[in-house]
């Protein structure tokens, strides 16, 4: 079978569902990020008190985020001309998948999306503060590590 063009097939639809999945996890990091942003902003926290930030955020997100949906969009576009049933199924099963997992658990567990003023996210904290007091403070020695710590 390694040989044969059966295989090649089989990778071709392992690769693009493989590739959705990974795209639709960020997504949902993305969107996890994006919400936790509206509440730090909607309860009154600053960001500059947080011990990881990264410059440029939230735009980079929201960046991100189309991004990834446009490659999402376009992953099997090759499958429209000609129509490609297989290909079309390979291409776009995993976000019905995701869909439906995901509807499944909102309704399975009672959930509901919070409002930026209703999430929590002080609890916790004080266990994360304690212990990040225990890392020492990290200066740069030279302008590839002050390039680097601005970048990480």
């Amino acid at each position: 079978m390694s040989c044969s063009s059966g295989a090649a097939e089989v990778f071709q639809w392992f690769q693009n569902l493989v590739t959705i999945a990974n795209l639709l996890t960020w997504m949902s990091v993305l969107v996890a990020y994006i919400k936790f942003h509206a509440a730090l902003k909607a309860q009154g926290y600053d960001r500059s008190t947080l011990v990881f930030k990264s410059p440029f955020q939230p735009y980079t997100a929201y960046f991100a985020l189309c991004f990834f949906t446009i490659i999402i969009i376009f992953n099997g576009f090759y499958v429209f001309g000609p129509f490609d049933i297989d290909g079309f199924v390979t291409a776009y099963v995993g976000l019905p998948i995701y869909a439906s997992l995901y509807a499944f658990w909102k309704i399975f567990k009672r959930t509901k999306w919070l409002s930026a003023d209703e999430a929590d996210i002080t609890t916790g904290k004080a266990a994360m503060d304690a212990a990040d007091a225990h890392w020492p403070e990290r200066r740069p020695r030279n302008v590839i590590e002050r390039i680097w710590f601005w970048i990480a």
